[in-house]
């Protein structure tokens, strides 16, 4: 060891001393050695020697070693403490290890106390680095803590902001919306005998590209909303949530002519809410797209994947075309155009965004004029193995 060692020597035995030192000596250990007596001298030199490793005496003339080590541990507790005796028992020796005294040495194994000393050493160096690493860790995590709880704050303001925000904006879109739509009604009242055919026709145009004004405002707004909202969590009966959202949109529609095949839904794990406006989007996609084939038909069920257990709805409609894949999901993204379907292309983003929120998965197939297949996965669902009956239902 290149650094001189401080060695502070607790031994009332000149005899005893000159053998610790001769050990010492002929080890070749680098060191400087600091001798005591007392226990004034051994307080001081605790102070101001401010030793690497202890070597005492068990029995002394005013105190003994083990007052020695309390009032070590009490200065300074890291030191390595040696007990250097030929009075303590080997019970005795292994109870005051017990109790925190870092070795002992009989003195007839002198021989062994260089060694005992380099390991001692060696010890609390270990002890040392890996206390300051623990603190290092505890200062990180709190400054983390910190940071996290700032940031936290911060976005709890900007919540709010984007809330008051989102609140004044959706007024203020709203407002004009609603006297075009007020001054189209009048138009359409009292002037709509007048008008030609052309007249007409675009003042149904001011009052669709109005109303589909007002669902986009609609649409983003639900989507700001949903980047704030933590799924709820608890077991869902799938097939309830797909009843109640087929029969949504069947009101809506009352010339729905789409057939609905469908498998008993296993359960689900999410948020309710959520959940069944992910079936709404996805079945009011499945019966937009499909609307001109003469036999549209949306199947919609649950099956195993590579393991995993995946809901899916599939329709027969006009599907889209792979290439544009990337873009399926993106919000104001369209693959058909506007005056072949309807919608804000709000939809799928809304879609994406919850079962993302869920941990879960979503992807689709699709073929031009083949029909399309959205699949997606939720952590926790529980499948049964076995077959289960395709069921039909017109509705």
């Amino acid at each position: 060891m290149d650094t001189k060692l401080k060695i502070l020597i607790l031994e009332d035995d000149p005899n005893d001393r000159d053998l610790v030192l001769y050990n010492l000596k002929k080890s070749g250990i680098n060191y400087t050695v600091e001798l005591v007596l007392t226990e004034e001298d051994y307080e001081n030199a605790l102070k101001n020697f401010v030793p690497d490793v202890i070597l005492s005496d068990f029995s002394l003339p005013s105190f003994t070693g083990i007052d020695a080590f309390h009032l070590k541990q009490k200065i300074s507790p890291n030191t390595p403490f040696i007990i250097v005796s030929g009075t303590i028992g080997e019970e005795r020796a292994v109870e005051l290890i017990k109790n925190g005294v870092t070795d002992y040495l009989v003195k007839d194994r002198i021989i062994s106390l260089p060694s005992k000393i380099l390991r001692a050493i060696r010890e609390a160096q270990d002890k040392a680095e890996k206390i300051k690493a623990q603190e290092e860790i505890l200062k990180l995590n709190a400054e983390l803590e910190e940071r996290v709880q700032l940031r936290t704050a911060e976005l709890e303001v900007a919540n709010k902001q984007l809330e008051s925000f989102t609140s004044t904006v959706s007024h203020d879109l709203r407002s004009p919306l609603q006297v075009i739509i007020g001054y189209a009604s009048i138009l359409s009242r009292k002037y709509g005998e007048v008008l030609n055919e052309d007249g007409k026709q675009l003042l149904h145009g001011i009052k669709e590209h109005t109303r589909q004004m007002g669902q986009l405002i609609d649409d983003l707004l639900d989507f700001s909303r949903l980047g704030r909202t933590e799924p709820v969590k608890k077991q869902l009966d799938m097939n309830e949530l797909v009843q109640a959202a087929i029969s949504q949109l069947r009101l809506a529609n009352e010339q729905l002519k789409a057939r609905f095949r469908f498998q008993e839904l296993k359960p689900g794990f999410g948020d309710k809410g959520l959940m069944y406006q992910v079936w709404v989007n996805l079945i009011s996609n499945a019966i937009k797209y499909s609307r001109n084939e003469l036999n549209p038909v949306i199947e919609i069920g649950t099956r195993k994947l590579e393991g995993e257990d995946v809901y899916y709805i599939k329709d027969n409609g006009v599907g889209f075309d792979m290439q544009y894949y990337t873009k399926l999901f993106g919000v104001f993204q369209r693959l058909h155009k506007p005056s072949e379907f309807e919608g804000t292309g709000v939809g799928l983003a809304m879609v994406h965004a919850v079962i993302s929120k869920h941990g879960g998965r979503l992807w689709a197939e699709g073929k031009v004029n083949g029909g399309a297949t959205f699949y997606f996965t939720l952590p926790g669902v529980p499948i049964e193995k076995g077959k289960i009956k395709l069921n039909e239902a017109i509705v």
